[in-house]
């Protein structure tokens, strides 16, 4: 039973970053590449492993609220071991990592009470897209093709919308857990109508700089993110008011009774 379970939440983590690939456009970066198709599955099955590795740091950060410094350390290093895939040098880890780095002092400082509702919101979700930007990184590396259709700032706006949206998608979910959820944090902190009004004013600022990037651009490719940007920020609006019509309230939010314990002691 133990083996059939574990299989079924490896398939489950797979089909994570599968859809997380497919949301993020990275197939469409792939035919752009016009690279050979045994040079592209290698490149995408590197960057599933990455990717997996990433994701175990982020399971234990959102399950243990004592950590412990050896543990971290053992999934720092299986990160690096997949960076080691693309021939990334030792040297180089750190500063390929330091946004990864950023993103866990925010997840760490949870449990010293310092919320993310405190940072600039363009700050925080910059940073909480830290595993999508060195994805894209690495594969603009490895595909050199693609360095003439987009710079990585090009993808900037798209990525915080897009972090908006796994936020909101994740609502119920990320309630069991010790997560650093900002829409979930902003419903506890400030309730549903602050909350929409706040979001609704960032997703309409963001709509607003991806259209002043990218005006006047003749380029397609890079028309077709701006186009992505925009189209995102509208499912995500209403994504966001759908799920708060439902939200029966977030009393159960694990991170909110580890602070409340604490706040006890």
């Amino acid at each position: 039973m133990f083996l059939t379970m574990e299989g079924n939440m490896e398939s489950i983590l797979l089909k994570k970053i599968e859809d997380l690939f497919e949301y993020r456009a990275f197939p469409e970066l792939y035919r752009y590449s016009n690279a050979e198709a045994g040079v592209i599955h290698h490149l995408h099955q590197d960057l599933m492993a990455l990717q997996k590795r990433i994701y175990h740091l982020d399971a234990y950060l959102e399950t243990n609220w004592t950590l412990d410094p050896n543990e971290l350390k053992r999934l720092w290093d299986e990160i690096y071991t997949g960076l080691i895939r693309f021939k990334i040098e030792e040297k180089e880890f750190a500063p390929y990592c330091r946004q990864i780095f950023k993103y866990q002092k925010h997840e760490v400082d949870l449990r010293y009470h310092k919320l993310p509702t405190r940072l600039d919101m363009e700050y925080f979700y910059f940073y909480k897209s830290c595993d999508v930007k060195l994805l894209r990184r690495i594969l603009q590396e490895q595909l050199p093709s693609l360095k003439p259709l987009f710079s990585l700032a090009d993808w900037r706006y798209f990525d915080l919308i897009t972090e908006i949206n796994d936020d909101v998608c994740d609502l119920e979910e990320d309630m069991h857990t010790i997560n650093g959820n900002r829409v979930l944090i902003s419903l506890n902190e400030i309730g549903k109508e602050a909350t929409l009004e706040i979001f609704g004013q960032f997703i309409a600022d963001i709509e607003g700089k991806s259209q002043q990037r990218f005006a006047g651009m003749d380029d397609n490719y890079r028309k077709e993110i701006h186009s992505r940007t925009l189209m995102q920020a509208r499912l995500t609006i209403e994504l966001l008011r759908k799920k708060l019509d439902h939200f029966g309230g977030s009393s159960t939010f694990v991170l909110y009774q580890h602070l409340g314990k604490e706040n006890r002691a």
